[in-house]
């Protein structure tokens, strides 16, 4: 038998990794198109900052790719 509250539980929380991940996707545009500008005017003090955030970017998707893995598996073993 299906735990309907923690089924509802698990697909909420998908949702919000889903979004979550989508405005970092967008952060990480942002930071690259920013890297490109620095790069073509040769600006490498700023350069190294937003490669360094791209870094903080980078990390937090692949933990955001973890934690949904993890409710993926647990939605595929409850159905």
């Amino acid at each position: 038998m299906i735990d309907a509250k923690k089924f509802e539980e698990l697909i909420s929380r998908k949702t919000e990794l889903l979004a979550e991940t989508d405005v970092y996707i967008s952060i990480g545009d942002f930071i690259s198109s920013n890297i490109n500008r620095c790069k073509n005017e040769r600006n490498y003090s700023e350069l190294v900052a937003w490669i360094n955030a791209l870094n903080d970017v980078t990390a937090k998707l692949k933990n955001l790719d973890g934690e949904l893995e993890d409710i993926l598996k647990q939605l595929k073993e409850m159905g």
